[in-house]
């Protein structure tokens, strides 16, 4: 078959992401379509689908909700004969981005891949996502050389996949000085035109600060600044400190504000018709930049700050430099283009054959001599090998969460779903509560969790006073009970969840100094508190790898709890303590976190024997059924209690999700998908103790009922369990696209 029999028919479907939100993948997506449909053959056609409300198809996803990426797989893979993917790092739900991959998972259809941002720092988890969305395409397309190397050597993305391609141009007439002072609605002489989001990071008061220097020579000389940000309230405040300085040089009647949406369709002939355009952004580490690109294929003078991005795309003449944030060095090269008339038509020319060689009909049609060397049921061979299916999980609703939360904390309890406010308030519950709040939030920034998050900070300072601490307090915030050291040792670990998902520096330097204080005034001598400090000491060091002291204490606990079991792998006795009680399987989930630090395999053998022993009292036919409360040494196979308790279950998910992680054994994650259904109905009496239409947790249940009473600590630990079972189905997916 030859690649225009292999093209016939192809029908091929644009993913794009949220469209509003991200302005400059809205200008490539929609013209890439466009441009598509333009030069359909007979058979072929070309669509685009949007995760908004406004996508073109007659279907629309919300790109929050897990379940919406499996539905559009299924369009994809019943209406499309190949994908192509408009990826970036924010642009999609989940951790990093990375419900995208549910989607990718179930494609049965080939897969192009365009990254239009690439990090040279990366979190490991979006690391993680464009190795494996790279690994499960076709072909991945970048923005520069600079890209493709890091690809190849940071993300270790086979080179014979990648291509490079550019922001194409439309064929445009080009606009007068009248032309363009009517569509921008201004009067100046001359006028110097930028692009970018609302953000310090764009360097525009380095342009205002010029635009007063050149009024000496060049008065009436006018600034237009083209806002893409979509977010207006975040960007509002940077447009009024503009103003502001504005007001402060005296060029504030020569300072205009568009918005990006009101100018788009002539983007391209604003750019050629301003006498200077200026891209100042202020960070060097740019792989990419969309209006940048645009700016320069449309023929315009462009001036740039020497980003990487900016350095290769005008060599050759196509435009010139000025320092970061250098107010001189921009006034002079302006004043320069200004009088050097030859030297700006040498960059206009060179940037208008650059644009010439990279319309939009030459990206078409590469796009569609890529595809039609693909064969169509490539990507079926490759879903065949990707065994694993979701978990169907109920949509995260954390209503009931958050019902019991007021202006202080989170209470400890409810009965059908009221909360008790005389319940007061657990140190366990508020640290559970944030753990949940911080998951959360990784997955969708909600001002609602990060007020909830800080209002947990907050109250956990309350529960010590008088030099000692407390793990409740009563509704007047006294008091109520002695301190466990259980409990204080899962604030840490609760603390440095935290920790390592939050970006607020503020907040990061409260909990590292309150976890710092949590672990130089208690004495830790219970097994099952040290293993859940140990658990939030690893998650610190993982963010934090500069403190000695620390890595010190993880080495010293980690050493406590592996001489707590029998050095005899054969004993028939393979457990640490005489009565096995509540939280099984937190000692080894501590032991499996700091073997992922230290890589000592002796603390992962251990950790597996242990479980080995758990497993046969808690798994019946792999069957969660935890009877095991209460179990004495020299009675191991007997002695059941007559409830099952919400609180215990979500350890045992998370102790066989991160086996999972660690040893890639799919039996551990049916084992925790296992446990977690008990909490769903898969349990002896049938009953699901979560309860969908409020989002929270029955306490526990007896005989053939289920424990009216809702706590903060029982509704957490389903949601951590959910969280801990969504994180494992995706480390699956990692798993698989990385081979």
């Amino acid at each position: 078959m030859n690649a225009i029999e292999n093209n016939m028919g192809k029908r091929i479907l644009i993913l794009a992401p949220v469209l509003s939100d991200l302005p400059q993948i809205a200008r490539y997506s929609d013209n890439l379509v466009s441009f598509f449909k333009e030069f359909t053959e007979e058979g072929e056609k070309a669509d685009i689908l949007t995760f908004d409300d406004k996508s073109h198809l007659d279907c629309s996803f919300d790109r929050y909700q897990l379940d919406d990426y499996q539905k559009a797989s299924e369009v994809i893979n019943k209406n499309y004969d190949a994908c192509v993917l408009q990826h970036h790092p924010e642009a999609f739900g989940g951790r990093n981005g990375d419900y995208i991959l549910a989607l990718v998972d179930q494609l049965n259809v080939p897969l192009i891949t365009v990254f239009h941002t690439i990090n040279s720092e990366p979190e490991d988890r979006e690391k993680a996502v464009i190795k494996s969305l790279a690994n499960r395409s076709e072909k991945v397309m970048v923005y520069s050389r600079l890209a493709i190397e890091f690809l190849e050597h940071y993300y270790k993305v086979n080179r014979d996949k990648i291509l490079r391609t550019d922001y194409g141009v439309s064929v445009f007439d080009s606009y007068s000085t009248e032309e363009l002072k009517q569509v921008l609605s201004v009067d100046y002489q001359k006028t110097i035109l930028a692009c970018g989001a609302m953000e310090p990071t764009s360097g525009f008061e380095t342009i205002i600060n010029a635009l007063s220097a050149l009024q000496k020579n060049y008065p009436e000389t006018g600034l237009v600044l083209i806002n893409t940000s979509h977010d207006k309230s975040a960007s509002s405040e940077y447009q009024k400190l503009l103003k502001r300085l504005a007001a402060q040089r005296g060029v504030a009647e020569l300072l205009t504000f568009v918005n990006y949406h009101d100018v788009k369709d002539n983007i391209e002939m604003l750019m050629n018709a301003a006498d200077v355009y200026v891209a100042s952004g202020i960070n060097d580490r740019v792989l990419e930049d969309a209006f940048l690109a645009t700016a320069v294929s449309s023929g315009a003078t462009v001036l740039s700050t020497p980003t990487w991005y900016a350095k290769e795309l005008l060599e050759d003449q196509k435009g010139g430099f000025f320092a970061f944030r250098s107010i001189n060095e921009l006034t002079t090269e302006i004043i320069h283009m200004f009088r050097s008339l030859n030297e700006a038509k040498m960059y206009r020319e060179n940037a208008s054959l650059f644009g010439a060689q990279n319309s939009w009909a030459v990206i078409v049609k590469k796009f569609k001599e890529m595809i039609s060397g693909i064969d169509i049921n490539k990507g079926k061979v490759l879903s065949e090998r990707v065994s694993f299916t979701p978990v169907i999980l109920p949509e995260i609703n954390l209503n009931q969460l958050f019902l019991l939360n007021n202006c202080t904390g989170f209470v400890n309890a409810s009965t059908y779903g009221i909360p008790d406010y005389a319940s007061g308030y657990s140190l366990l519950a508020n640290a559970m509560a944030m753990q949940v709040l911080a998951k959360a939030n990784a997955l969708k920034q909600s001002n609602d969790t990060i007020k909830g998050i800080k209002q947990c900070i907050g109250l956990i300072k309350l529960f010590r006073k008088d030099n000692s601490w407390s793990s409740s307090l009563n509704p007047q915030l006294q008091p109520a009970s002695d301190v466990s050291e259980y409990e204080l040792g899962y604030t840490v670990w609760a603390l440095s969840t935290v920790y390592s998902s939050i970006d607020d520096n503020g907040v990061k330097d409260v909990i590292y100094g309150l976890v710092l204080q949590l672990i130089s005034e208690v004495d830790f001598t219970n097994s099952k508190a040290i293993a859940a400090v140990l658990i939030g000491l690893v998650e610190l060091l993982r963010k934090e790898h500069s403190n000695p002291d620390l890595v010190e204490l993880m080495k010293k606990w980690t050493h406590q709890l592996k001489a707590l079991f029998p050095s005899d792998a054969y004993q028939a006795w393979q457990w640490h303590e005489d009565e096995v009680s509540e939280h099984v399987g937190l000692v080894p989930l501590a032991l499996m976190y700091a073997y992922e630090l230290l890589k000592e395999e002796e603390l992962l053998s251990i950790a597996k024997r242990a479980i080995r022993f758990v497993e046969r009292h808690v798994f019946t036919d792999a069957r969660y059924n935890p009877k095991i409360r209460g179990r004495k040494k020299d009675m191991a196979e007997s002695g059941v209690t007559s409830s099952s308790f919400a609180t215990d279950t979500y350890i045992i998910t998370e102790v066989y999700t991160k086996l999972f992680e660690i040893t890639r054994v799919e039996k551990y994650l049916n084992m925790a998908t296992a446990a977690h259904n008990w909490y769903l109905g898969d349990n002896t009496i049938g009953r699901s103790l979560y309860d969908i239409a409020s989002g929270g947790c029955y306490d526990s249940y007896s005989g053939r009922s289920v424990n009216p009473l809702m706590t903060t600590s029982s509704t957490a630990a389903y949601w951590l369990s959910h969280f801990a079972i969504h994180d494992a189905y995706f480390d699956k997916i990692l798993s698989d696209f990385s081979t």
